[in-house]
């Protein structure tokens, strides 16, 4: 023993190097009333106290008994109560809500293994309890005493067989509650597929058969027992009696070449002439402008630079021609 003054390891009553008294054993103190848990169940899983009584949350509430519970709900103006016994529940989930939306515990039993529910579908699942932030501290207990029983009962899913699986599967229906660690295997051709696909896309086949993908054996044994293996397939989406290199894109044969620009205004200064009308030679558009030049300053001052006053007259050079202007393009020409 170790000594509980110096910590000294010896044998004896009284501890050699500080002569503290031997510790005896701790008295045993019975259980109380109040002890958060009061027993264990199978592989040493603790089972916290039933919280006895109704606990309210919004706008439903959940009532604990000795060996059931009952759930009270008011959606939408009408009345729902599902009572559930201890030894049916399977599993339990549970959020404590965030921002607007409320917190749930939802409760699924070894009769109803649906998905658990989500904040959206909480309010109106009948195994579903929605509570308050205020009321999170109440819930938490709760959430610890189910889950608690959902341990203690440990449902494991039944094991079906390759062909009872695919038969509770109609042709091309999706998996309700697919797991992240299941596949499909196709009883067709034996290729691996998502527990969603509806379709095998190598042989069509729409015939599957849900497996745990950790179950090697199986899936194996699966495979060597379907009628068309893959490997002796080509998957559908290779046999296009129409190879790609001999195909033309539709972006390619949907319609005409577009004309370029140039051959645009071509046409249309073309088009214009043959009918006689006043067009752009640069743009062919037919919004122009004429107005008459008028008296050259800058001609006027050359020429009176040059012979005197007699050169003013030089500004008058040119003045009464006219200049077409486009609208369109802002180019000038003489007609």
């Amino acid at each position: 023993m170790f000594c509980t003054n110096c910590g000294v390891q010896f044998e004896g009553n009284f501890c050699p190097a500080c002569g503290a008294p031997a510790a005896g054993p701790a008295p045993e103190t019975p259980p109380q009333a109040g002890d958060a848990h009061v027993g264990e169940g199978p592989g040493g899983i603790d089972l916290p106290a039933p919280p006895l009584g109704e606990h309210k949350g919004n706008l439903c509430s959940i009532t604990f008994l000795e060996d059931r519970l009952l759930l009270h709900k008011k959606p939408l103006l009408k009345s729902i109560d599902t009572e559930i016994y201890y030894a049916d529940v399977a599993s339990v989930s549970f959020s404590k809500g965030s921002g607007l939306s409320s917190g749930f515990v939802c409760i699924r039993t070894r009769q109803d293994p649906t998905p658990p529910a989500t904040a959206f579908t909480a309010p109106n699942d009948p195994f579903s309890v929605c509570f308050l932030p205020a009321q999170l501290h109440d819930f938490l207990r709760i959430h610890e005493f189910l889950s608690a029983l959902a341990a203690k009962n440990d449902f494991s899913p039944p094991q079906l067989s390759p062909r009872a699986a695919s038969s509770s599967l109609s042709p091309g229906s999706p998996v309700s509650s697919p797991s992240h660690n299941m596949v499909n295997i196709c009883l067709n051709c034996g290729d691996t597929l998502l527990p969603q696909a509806k379709k095998c896309p190598t042989c069509g086949c729409k015939e599957f058969a849900l497996l745990d993908k950790s179950d090697a054996g199986q899936i194996e044994q699966l495979r060597a027992s379907v009628p068309h293996p893959k490997e002796s397939l080509t998957p559908n989406w290779k046999t296009s009696s129409h190879p790609k290199e001999s195909l033309t894109p539709n972006w390619k044969t949907s319609c005409p070449p577009k004309p370029s620009k140039k051959k645009i205004i071509k046409q249309r200064i073309a088009e214009n002439k043959a009918q006689a009308i006043a067009c752009c030679p640069k743009c062919g558009s037919t919004s122009l402008s004429a107005n008459r030049k008028g008296f050259g300053i800058g001609k006027a001052v050359i020429g009176a630079s040059l012979v005197g006053g007699v050169g003013l007259a030089a500004g008058n050079i040119h003045a009464k021609k006219v200049i077409l202007t486009c609208l369109n393009c802002g180019h000038q020409w003489k007609p």
